[in-house]
């Protein structure tokens, strides 16, 4: 088996799993796929047929379909084998697959294309050796065995990844690589070429770029199949802890007890990087938290294993390789490019050196001249300085040039060329000689043909680059087409060249008879639709003396860009005790011409200084007015929308009217949602002797428990210094309030002591590199009491 090389997982993920539905008698023997929710553009082509189709809920999909999904969109496909084993596969942004094959007939089997994108494949179809799903891209095929898994497919490569929670996937190399690949929970594989497949243990890093750009669909389908992950992934342990790992796990850069503990973390760790970008709530990752506890102290206790659930990921080592390498690489580059500068300065000092020799020459041979000599000669000079110029004389522009000698002395006063004349013998003519012009070829010529772009009745210069060859030419940017009347036209402006045909995709194009003398004049002419499209013209130009040559040129065209292009018209801050916080929003329909946005989360407000600001992100953007209710809101002293926040639970609608440059005014509808918390929390700031004279609150999200009056609470992240000393504290909003709190020290739960000093009810402080930790509160108000279990997941520490 060959070496697979390290590369950088990235966050694409593409992938085709193939699902059945049987409706009909001629259902039988295929599968049928069902769309079952969808977001944004969503095209199917039928099978032999050419036309496209927009997608809808409810369509039936089949073998030889063509899916594919538009920017910003995704859909959730449903394939079914007559049973309540439904397969799921979820299609992500500019995704495109083909169903090769979707049968029942005997035993399921199931086989996908996949071209670029991602996506989330979750197989339960896979029951005995006749089932069969196989994955199949450009450099691999994937066969899968009962899996949860990511893939993907990078666009311009075509070389896929593959990330997996639960089950196998194996990969065989396509072409001449037909090396196998058995992929385990916890890994992810990287084809990088066709003969590089490279495997890695996946880490809260790699985790993070995975979710940075994954849908909210496909976060929701894996916190769906929680129970089933954990459960395979512990039976799969199970197996592993009685037999011999296999050889590609023994490969990872971690020991046998490291791995098992990330297969067991893997998916709480998951949900915390999606807690932390805010695509699941609070209480969804307690919940998880609490099912991979039970598991894994199950698993410790089976296996006489010691010490708490580690909620990290152990892939240090592999990090600091990867860190080593990159600083090698870095080192290597600056060592080339420091060799390049002193090249090019040692070139200078020495082309300086031959130029100051030639002047100190040149003034040693002017001053044995007369008067009337130099004088010619300084003519002679700077009319030869004003051709090269011109690009009509010697390129050597700059460079002291003297006179060349007359061999046979035929000219009698000819000056001496480049040593002087010590008798000042040469009374003659000063010109020296020309140097013969070199040969024309085609790579003189930088411009073979002009390109201009007709909108009506006006036209304008479009310029393009050579690219690999002079033959290969390519116009940079893609060419905006906004409207029926766009036509691109070649034609030649200089008289030695013609154009003799223009070939687009393939297919001559018209040629125009601009003095309707029933002949071609030279002169081409296509059309551009308003489609975003790709283009190769290849373009046959005579030239008078070099003959005939084909030059190729690329062209792109795209739509032109509106408010859909935008994917934040503005930003939104929370402004609490001064600090400046982005909050994120998304888009949650339309109405009329209005576009519908939330903020994901509630927003606490325990305190008096909390305020919303909106700020324009863009210059080509402003913020026209912003109504809070119906009432306009604007800060006296900057003039832009700030409104503070009252304590008190509710839902505010504001009404946000923006200008673009070139797209016009648009209107955004944004709902936020404000709760006031029953006590507070803080991150606590002091010096080491023990006083605080720094705190700030920390935000927290709180759900339901799983009887009355019980409730959990998750806080966001916090963020110490090591050179402080560190401390949350909790403090009671009513003076009538009691309060009870416990910390989770290991298994057991120790009651901390109130302060009856100060007014801070309570301050837990924190040891350097504590980066998690639990309470419980009892806290009774008015005769009521009500218990909280308090999250903290994740403390980051700084220097």
């Amino acid at each position: 088996m060959k070496r697979w090389s390290i590369v950088t997982l990235m966050a694409i993920f593409l992938t085709v799993s193939i699902f059945s539905h049987v409706g009909t008698a001629e259902a039988a023997t295929s599968r049928v796929a069902i769309i079952s929710k969808l977001e944004g553009t969503v095209e199917v082509q039928k099978s032999g047929g050419k036309k496209t189709l927009k997608g809808f809920k409810g369509m039936s999909l089949n073998q030889g379909d063509i899916v594919t999904t538009g920017k910003k969109s995704s859909v959730v496909l449903k394939f079914s084998n007559g049973t309540s084993e439904d397969d799921t596969l979820i299609l992500e942004s500019s995704t495109k697959v083909t169903f090769s094959k979707l049968s029942i007939k005997n035993g399921t089997t199931t086989k996908v294309n996949m071209l670029k994108g991602k996506a989330w494949v979750d197989v339960k179809s896979i029951k005995n050796k006749e089932d069969e799903f196989v994955l199949e891209t450009p450099t691999a095929i994937m066969g899968v065995r009962g899996t949860n898994f990511f893939v993907g497919v990078d666009p311009n490569t075509g070389l896929p990844t593959v990330a997996v929670l639960s089950g196998n996937v194996n990969v065989t190399g396509s072409g001449n690589n037909t090396d196998q690949y058995n992929v385990y929970p916890g890994s992810s594989l990287t084809v990088g070429g066709p003969d590089q497949l490279q495997v890695i243990p996946i880490d809260n890093q790699v985790l993070a770029q995975m979710l940075n750009s994954t849908s909210n669909e496909v976060i929701a389908a894996i916190l769906e199949n929680a129970q089933k992950i954990i459960s395979e992934n512990q039976n799969l342990m199970n197996q592993f802890a009685t037999a011999t790992f296999p050889t590609e796990v023994q490969q990872l850069p971690l020991s046998q007890n490291q791995y098992t503990d990330n297969v067991y973390n893997l998916l709480l760790a998951l949900a915390e990087e999606a807690f932390k970008l805010n695509k699941i709530a609070g209480n969804q990752l307690s919940a998880l938290q609490q099912q991979i506890k039970e598991r894994q102290l199950a698993h410790n206790e089976m296996h006489k294993n010691q010490g708490d659930v580690d909620w990290e990921f152990e892939a240090k080592k592999l990090r600091e390789q990867q860190l080593l390498e990159q600083l090698k690489a870095k080192k290597t580059k600056e060592d080339a490019l420091k060799k390049e500068f002193d090249a090019k300065k040692q070139k200078e000092k020495e082309d300086k050196l031959k130029q100051d020799r030639l002047d100190a020459l040149e003034k040693l041979w002017l001053a044995k001249l007369s008067q009337a000599e130099r004088d010619k000669y300084e003519r002679e000079k700077q009319e030869r300085l004003n051709e090269q110029q011109l690009g009509q004389g010697n390129t050597n522009s700059g460079s002291t040039v003297l006179p060349q000698p007359d061999e046979d002395n035929s000219n009698g006063g000819s000056m001496a060329p480049s040593q002087p004349d010590p008798d000042n013998s040469n009374n003659g003519s000063t010109t020296p000689p020309q140097p013969t012009e070199p040969p024309l070829t085609w790579a003189q010529i930088k411009k073979p043909f002009d390109l201009q772009l007709e909108i009506g009745d006006s036209s304008t210069a479009m310029n393009y680059k050579q690219g690999a060859s002079i033959t290969d030419l390519l116009v940079e940017e893609p060419i905006v087409v906004s409207g029926d009347d766009v036509s691109l036209i070649f034609k030649s402006t200089d008289p030695s060249m013609q154009l003799l045909e223009v070939k687009r995709d393939g297919e001559p194009i018209s040629e125009r008879d601009e003095d309707n003398d029933g002949n071609g004049d030279g002169v081409f002419i296509t059309d551009l639709s308003q489609d975003r499209a790709e283009m190769r013209f290849t373009v046959t130009v005579n030239h008078n003396k070099l003959g005939t040559k084909e030059f190729n040129l690329n062209v792109a065209t795209a739509p032109p860009p509106s408010w859909s292009d935008i994917e934040k018209a503005f930003d939104v801050q929370l402004q609490l005790n001064g600090i400046l916080t982005d909050l994120n929003y998304s888009k949650s329909g339309e109405e009329d011409d209005i576009t519908n946005l939330l903020i994901e989360r509630e927003i606490p407000v325990n305190i008096d200084n909390v305020f919303l600001e909106f700020i324009s992100n863009a210059p080509d953007i402003q913020i026209l007015e912003v109504e809070k209710n119906g009432v306009s809101i604007k800060n006296p002293d900057t003039g832009r929308p700030l409104t503070q926040l009252e304590q008190q639970q509710t839902e505010l609608i504001f009404t946000i009217t923006v200008q673009h440059n070139t797209f016009g005014p648009k209107v955004f509808k944004l709902i936020v949602n404000t709760v006031v918390q029953p006590f507070n929390i803080y991150e606590m700031w002091g010096a080491h002797n023990g006083d605080f004279n720094s705190y700030q609150a920390a935000p927290y999200t709180i759900s339901a428990g799983d009887s009355n009056n019980e409730y959990v609470i998750t806080v966001d992240e916090i963020n110490f210094t090591e050179q402080y000393q560190n401390a949350i504290g909790f403090n009671r909003k009513g003076a009538a309030d009691e309060m009870l709190l416990r910390v989770k020290d290991g298994n057991e739960w120790k009651t901390l002591e109130m302060n009856t000093e100060g007014t801070m009810n309570y301050k837990h402080n924190l040891s350097p590199g504590t980066n998690s930790t639990q309470y419980e509160l009892v806290h009774t108000r008015d005769g009521v009491t009500e218990t909280y279990l308090i999250n903290v997941p994740s403390i980051q520490w700084n220097n």
